[in-house]
């Protein structure tokens, strides 16, 4: 079995509860956690398979999940290690109407953490880029492809004229 093959089987694997990005009602339990617990050495493994087949915004869902099962384990190491990447998914997301919705259910999913099994800090961290990321502007992606095109042929005509010494 060829390497490409391996790591797609592994990635299915490791990823479970992939939700639609096209619905706008979320579930937080049909999106579940990975197999993979935030206490695990294997942990980032999984969110880089998770990160390969989910959006960022059912990324932030799932490790909210992960979050409150580490919480309700009285695990706050775990709780905490799963806020920081419900943070970090949050940030990278693009302020679609599906990504709100996923956001909102993952804000709903902490809302139900007990701070008082970990700290505070996390909680209050992804609350407020989880709010953040929801008041964006939708990312303009096919201008923002259309600019980084002309930035790239802009670059290569340098490196033409530099290599050359006249303009191509």
């Amino acid at each position: 079995m060829t390497t490409k093959a391996l790591i797609i089987t592994a990635a299915l694997l490791l990823s479970t509860g992939i939700a639609s990005a096209q619905t706008t009602q979320v579930d937080s339990d049909s999106i579940g956690t990975g197999l993979i617990s935030p206490d695990s050495a294997l942990y980032p493994l999984q969110i880089g398979f998770d990160n390969i087949a989910n959006s960022p915004a059912e990324n932030a869902v799932k490790r909210a999940n992960e979050a409150r099962q580490a919480s309700e384990q009285d695990n706050s190491e775990a709780a905490d290690r799963a806020l920081a990447q419900v943070s970090d998914q949050a940030d990278s997301t693009e302020g679609t109407e599906s990504d709100n919705a996923h956001l909102s259910e993952a804000q709903l999913v902490i809302n139900e953490i007990d701070a008082n099994t970990h700290s505070e800090q996390g909680l209050d961290t992804a609350s407020q880029r989880i709010e953040a990321a929801k008041n964006s502007q939708p990312a303009d992606t096919e201008q923002n492809t259309v600019d980084s095109m002309r930035d790239l042929a802009d670059q290569a005509r340098e490196g033409a004229e530099d290599v050359s010494g006249n303009r191509p």
